[in-house]
């Protein structure tokens, strides 16, 4: 028999495989992601899931689904618990779910403490000593070069409960992304203004229901071998070094996006790439089409301000695109002015919340084939952040930010059904330093 470990991050089951099938692909029993079967035989897996052997489509590549699985018969010290296996399904659907929630709430950048802890609400108790005149906050993107570092943790826990039997499955993720930005002289003639954003480093570790996997960029052949870490390492490598443009109309809207098909191609040709591909697009082109300002850029006050002033704004975010439409309700303060030789820097603290309840999550091309059918029954983001905006430069120097997030959501798979509660736990932080 051939071992064969599942590629799928949310699912990692240990099976076995004929040797017949040596060189050919496969279809995980639990999740249904694809998966080729290795050359070389290993010893049998007492009490793991087996992959069935069937006779392959005619005229075309073994791709057959593998049917009910089946359990070698088990030693009595290795058999796992009955409730464990009746739940393994929905354990691995479950996982699905947290993953991608907690991915959407990444590239959101939302990042914070749980919702009974979190000071969201509290109106600041503002201690300015500012007395000049109220300030107009305005994004300039003056040309200039700059250095960004993204970074984040993440904590999740969710319960999963089938009739009288649970099971609870633990997320941690932690992430740093480095890069190089440069602001061009506006065009001549259309005034539209070209930001360069180059990748110089990526570190993520993280551990998804036990399943621990790790990527670091500046010493990649150490990152382990499991096939987890391998398809990180093919992900988040090929955004290492590479170079995407973002364009913004004269008045610093967001135009578009130029060069992630080329980040695609790239991840495509990794491990695990082609059945990553949608789901990086998804999440991907929100995230980098808008660097400099997709963390505040759209909680600016129009009119001047100064300390103790305070605006509403109502923000969709696009970052969610399982969630469809995400309206985010922000009350923002001005807390300061900050003076200093090179100029004046703003400080406004924003707390956002939104809600949740009774959404489908359409998790189709979000890289996960047989996904789980999830249903947010309810669910609550709450949202604090603070943003220090020099006036000279036009753009947010430094944002920290954290999110609570609870919620409980139906999952059906494999026609089974279970009752999820989940809690989000994560912050975030974000500088960009003039070079």
């Amino acid at each position: 028999m051939l071992e064969v470990c599942c590629p799928n991050p949310a699912c990692r089951r240990k099976l076995r495989a004929p040797e017949t099938m040596a060189g050919h692909t496969a279809r995980c029993p639990v999740c249904g992601t694809h998966m080729a079967v290795p050359q070389a035989p290993a010893a049998p897996l007492a009490d793991e899931l087996q992959l069935r052997e069937s006779t392959p489509p005619a005229g075309g590549p073994w791709d057959a689904a593998v049917g009910v699985p089946e359990y070698a018969p088990p030693s009595p010290r290795a058999r796992p618990a009955r409730s464990a296996r009746r739940l393994a399904p929905l354990a691995a659907g479950a996982v699905a779910a947290l993953v991608v929630v907690g991915a959407a709430v990444y590239f959101l950048a939302l990042r914070g403490g749980r919702r009974h802890k979190g000071p969201f609400g509290k109106p600041p108790v503002i201690q300015s000593s500012y007395k000049g005149p109220k300030v107009q906050m305005k994004i300039l993107l003056n040309p200039g070069r700059y250095t960004i570092v993204e970074t984040q943790e993440d904590r999740g826990t969710q319960t999963v409960k089938a009739g009288r039997e649970s099971q609870d499955a633990n997320t941690s993720s932690t992430v740093r992304v480095d890069g190089e930005i440069e602001i061009q002289p506006p065009h001549a003639t259309t005034g539209e203004r070209r930001v360069t954003y180059t990748c110089t480093r990526v570190k993520m570790d993280a551990d998804q229901g036990g399943q621990k996997m790790s990527f670091h960029s500046d010493d990649p052949k150490a990152s382990p071998r499991d096939p987890g870490s391998q398809m990180l390492a093919g992900v988040l490598g090929a955004m290492v070094g590479w170079t995407g443009v973002q364009v913004y109309s004269k008045d610093g809207k967001f135009l578009r996006l130029e060069g992630l098909e080329h980040l695609l191609t790239k991840m495509r040709a990794a491990p695990g790439g082609p059945q990553m591909a949608a789901v990086m697009r998804k999440m991907l082109e929100p995230l980098l089409r808008d660097t400099l300002t997709r963390h505040w850029g759209k909680l600016l006050p129009a009119d001047p301000v100064g300390p103790g002033d305070t605006w509403q704004r109502r923000v969709d975010f696009e970052q969610f695109p399982m969630f469809g439409d995400l309206d985010f309700d922000f009350t923002c303060w001005l807390t300061d002015v900050e003076e200093s030789p090179a100029g004046k820097v703003a400080v406004m603290l924003c707390d956002g919340s939104a809600r949740l309840r009774d959404r489908d999550l359409d998790m189709s091309g979000m890289g996960i084939p047989g996904a789980p059918k999830t249903t947010v029954d309810d669910m609550t983001l709450l949202l604090r952040m603070t943003v220090k905006f020099p006036l000279h430069i036009g753009l947010a120097t430094e944002v920290n930010g954290n999110v609570a997030l609870d919620g409980s959501m139906t999952i059906r798979v494999l026609g089974q059904t279970a009752r999820s509660t989940l809690e989000q736990d994560s912050r975030f932080g974000y500088t960009l330093t003039p070079k």
